[in-house]
């Protein structure tokens, strides 16, 4: 029996490239989904996390849309900068990735699968 590749949920990665996309209820239930399977039963902490990640991400979205709409410079008046809007993006996607890592939810906050016994690991187990 072959395993099954899972890949994300299309939802979880249409909102980027499309910010209309985005359901709030739908995330908070994928993101619930994959702490429970993680980690076992939510925990008041747990959810108190993910509705921060929620609300971050809400402003990612406005954030994204505006840069997509108005683009990611902003012409002041000693000359072109960065956008307000390309800022928030880049400040809530860096607390995105913290709360992710809180949860357990990005590489370096999951606990590392055990690696088959090859036979280079057995010449050093040998006795």
């Amino acid at each position: 029996m072959t395993a099954l590749k899972r890949s994300a949920p299309k939802h979880l990665i249409s909102f980027v490239s499309d910010p209309e996309n985005w359901n709030p209820v739908v995330f908070e239930e994928s993101i619930c989904k994959e702490v429970e399977n993680q980690t076992g039963q939510l925990t008041p902490s747990d959810a108190l996390l993910i509705g921060m990640l929620i609300t971050q991400v809400n402003a990612f979205v406005e954030a994204h849309a505006k840069v997509k709409e108005l683009g990611s410079l902003y012409k002041y008046t000693a000359g072109e900068a960065t956008s307000p809007w390309t800022k928030i993006r880049n400040e809530t996607l860096d607390r995105c990735i913290k709360l992710l890592a809180e949860l357990g939810l990005v590489a370096r906050g999951r606990p590392k699968k055990q690696n088959k016994v090859s036979s280079v690991d057995e010449l050093f187990n040998a006795s």
